[in-house]
């Protein structure tokens, strides 16, 4: 399961943690603001070990996902 951190309705406190690689999502009730949460999907702890492991054995490692390009970039740089 991933992290989750409310946010207030505060643009720029979505937007910092936007930056810092967490999807926002805003909920509505009938119309109205109604909040928010930061949602992050952290890298699974034996990831840069297996993926070292695939390198070891001289194979090319890509990675695919749907996540935007700062969730990219964070993953990309945590496993190296």
């Amino acid at each position: 399961m991933g992290f989750e951190q409310p946010i207030a309705g505060d643009r720029h406190q979505a937007e910092t943690l936007a930056t810092q690689g967490h999807s926002i999502v805003f909920l509505a009730v009938n119309g109205q603001y109604g909040g928010g949460i930061a949602l992050q999907d952290p890298l699974r702890v034996d990831a840069v070990d297996a993926i070292s492991m695939l390198r070891q054995q001289k194979l090319k490692v890509l990675m695919l996902t749907g996540d935007q390009h700062l969730q990219r970039s964070r993953l990309g740089v945590s496993w190296g």
